[in-house]
């Protein structure tokens, strides 16, 4: 009877010492309330913002490479906006693009600064362009190249918004 009663005891504060735990803890409905406010002040300070609202569209433009080079001179660059977050595609004028992974730093006193990569072509390549002013992205096309790294100039006009 002695071990009935040391089980029985066990279980209430098992039990006691759960249901405790329970009441502290903030009803799951509040977390999610709290998680989606977040993400969404986030998005709105991203829709808000006309740096990023400058990004958006497509892109053509040319790399100064010296002599011709296979596909030639001529880029596109996409860029769209879906859900407050910025989705970029790449390639070669008229032909397929592919999804890149678009990094964007907003500077003060210039316009935002855009950095990807791409393999096109077989070499890696890092792209860094600056939004010069509305419509005009400039930067440096940089792949490597014998031991090093080559840089062209690059230009990209926005054609569509």
């Amino acid at each position: 009877m002695n071990r009935d009663n040391n089980h029985s005891l066990g279980l209430a504060v098992a039990f006691t010492t759960f249901a405790l735990a329970l009441t502290t803890l903030p009803p799951a409905s509040s977390l999610t309330v709290a998680q989606e406010k977040t993400v969404t002040e986030e998005q709105k300070e991203r829709e808000q913002s006309p740096a990023l609202r400058a990004l958006v569209g497509t892109w053509e433009g040319t790399i100064k490479f010296r002599g011709s080079v296979r596909g030639g001179d001529d880029r596109t660059l996409v860029i769209e906006d879906r859900d407050g977050r910025l989705h970029a595609k790449y390639g070669i004028t008229g032909r397929k693009l592919a999804p890149v992974d678009l990094s964007v730093e907003l500077l003060q006193g210039s316009g935002p600064k855009i950095t990807f990569t791409t393999s096109a072509g077989g070499s890696i390549t890092s792209i860094t362009l600056t939004l010069v002013k509305e419509g005009w992205l400039a930067g440096v096309y940089r792949t490597a190249s014998g031991g090093g790294f080559r840089e062209r100039d690059m230009q990209l006009l926005r054609k569509t918004q």
